[in-house]
């Protein structure tokens, strides 16, 4: 509620208290496995069955909070939004990749945390795609960042 009531004199900012995806567009424990055997990142600072447990907690927030839908598509909706302006991807741990997908042909895409599971593919497909632009970065910051910017 802290975010509603900093914003509530701005009537251009909307906040909504949603999860960005529904909980089958989550990995699933396997998959979470075998990207932290796989891919060195800074998940790897942390123990395996922490990093699933973290999973674990997601999913069940958003169960708990009966939010099982894809909050990306229901602004969108609420909004009459095909493509946003810019995007900011740095939620769960979990779902960097996915929401990417769903605000694919953003005129900018930010994210965080890129040498994490969070952020790690989408980093790698926006950098090797034509239609897209790094715009800054940087690897080595805390988790690492990068901005992308739409070409055309």
């Amino acid at each position: 509620m802290g975010l509603v009531k900093t914003y509530e004199h701005h009537p251009f900012v909307f906040p909504y208290n949603l999860s960005s995806v529904k909980v089958s567009d989550f990995p699933s424990k396997e998959e979470v496995t075998h990207f932290y055997n796989s891919t060195k990142t800074g998940l790897n600072k942390f123990d395996l069955n922490l990093v699933l447990s973290w999973l674990q907690q997601d999913v069940n927030y958003i169960n708990s909070r009966k939010l099982n839908f894809c909050g990306i598509e229901f602004i969108k909706s609420c909004n009459q939004i095909d493509k946003f302006d810019f995007v900011l991807i740095d939620g769960s741990e979990f779902t960097g990749d996915v929401e990417l997908q769903y605000v694919w042909g953003a005129k900018v895409i930010a994210l965080d945390d890129i040498n994490a599971y969070k952020c790690y593919s989408a980093y790698r497909r926006l950098s090797e795609h034509y239609g897209y632009a790094v715009i800054a970065q940087d690897l080595n910051l805390r988790g690492g960042y990068a901005f992308f910017e739409r070409m055309h």
